[in-house]
């Protein structure tokens, strides 16, 4: 028996312009190009860091607080964090 990827299922292709904030409070415009329960992928012309702590917000989606998990040229991984 196979075990699946449960979190690749569940991943969206989006299209969505959104803004990214720093914790000093510099705003980037992104494009979000995935999305999923626990995470989304997008495009930057600004670099991030591996481990970078950022608030990403869209005018339907509203804040959700992210760490990036990977960066490779202008293309971002981030894990969303959990507000308790």
């Amino acid at each position: 028996m196979e075990l699946k990827d449960v979190s690749r299922e569940l991943r969206r292709h989006v299209n969505l312009d959104a803004i990214a904030r720093r914790a000093d409070n510099q705003r980037h415009d992104i494009h979000l190009t995935d999305i999923s329960r626990d995470g989304c992928q997008f495009r930057s012309d600004v670099p991030f860091e591996t481990g970078e702590v950022i608030t990403i917000r869209h005018e339907v989606l509203g804040d959700l607080l992210a760490e990036v998990r990977w960066a490779c040229a202008g293309r971002v991984g981030a894990l969303f964090l959990r507000r308790d």
